[in-house]
């Protein structure tokens, strides 16, 4: 049964079995969540600064490197990961 598992469920659920309160396996599991979606965010905004100059010339009239294009999408992406965990 084990080997069905993803590598943290048993642990969540070992956790959970020994007694540990519910709030403390939903940080797990929220922090686990939050862990990925920030490692996306932040290698998805690398690349798209790296990658600006031919965004720009995708673009008609839009400055590919603003503040906001780049920080509405990763805030909608958090948010998103957030309600998905």
């Amino acid at each position: 049964m084990h080997q069905g598992m993803e590598p943290g469920e048993a642990r969540r659920q070992a956790e959970a079995a020994l007694g540990a309160r519910p709030e403390r396996v939903a940080r797990l599991v929220l922090g686990h969540g939050f862990r990925l979606a920030a490692v996306g965010i932040v290698l998805g905004i690398g690349l798209s600064l790296g990658l600006s100059r031919f965004l720009q010339a995708l673009l008609y009239g839009v400055d590919a490197s603003h503040p906001v294009h780049f920080a509405l999408p990763a805030i909608v992406l958090a948010v998103v990961a957030l309600l998905a965990t």
